[in-house]
């Protein structure tokens, strides 16, 4: 997805390809490079390819999106850090829902989300916790598998920060009964 859209983003340009490596300060094989999705940049050069491209701001933070996408899927000690940062997400978020005094469990093996809300009536709803929503699409079916698996008509979807968050992943998710919330309105809609 990165270089795909990189690619679109270097064909765009009114720049030449060797004329945007020489402002970004690589060369153009390595520019290439980026370009066919042999090689990932560096946090700082990536940095100047948006600066030197100088996308709309849409095209920009999806380009980091896939960016950090990639690098996730990339790079183990990156892989590593998200996961501790998703564990310690995901048990402070336990921790608040407890001390608020809702029933909480952790998910059944077979089910890929974080906690269930168990509330009256035997009612239970999977709650998939993220620091932050980098593929919607991939976090869209976990929770509507987990939905499906545990009979429930309602997914809730609790990430760090709604900022620059597009209301029609907003919008789609809320079709399929999803809610996405952080934390703290998380807790104010349970009350």
């Amino acid at each position: 997805m990165f270089s795909r859209r990189l690619l679109s983003m270097v064909r765009s340009s009114p720049l030449k390809v060797s004329e945007i490596a020489r402002r970004v300060g690589i060369s153009r094989t390595s520019l290439y490079d980026l370009l066919n999705g042999k090689s990932l940049p560096k946090k700082s050069t990536f940095n100047r390819l948006i600066e030197v491209l100088q996308p709309i701001y849409k095209e920009s933070e999806s380009l980091r999106t896939d960016y950090e996408i990639e690098l996730l899927r990339g790079n183990r000690s990156h892989r590593m850090l998200n996961w501790r940062k998703k564990q310690q997400f995901v048990g402070e978020l336990a921790d608040q829902l407890l001390a608020k005094g809702h029933e909480i469990a952790r998910s059944p093996k077979t089910v890929e989300v974080d906690l269930v809300l168990r509330l009256e009536g035997n009612r239970r709803i999977p709650i998939l916790a993220q620091s932050y929503l980098l593929d919607p699409s991939q976090v869209l079916g976990t929770i509507l598998f987990a939905m499906h698996s545990i009979s429930s008509d309602k997914g809730f979807v609790c990430i760090a920060s709604l900022k620059g968050l597009n209301r029609s992943i907003v919008s789609l998710f809320n079709a399929y009964g999803v809610r996405i919330f952080t934390p703290k309105s998380l807790l104010k809609e349970l009350k």
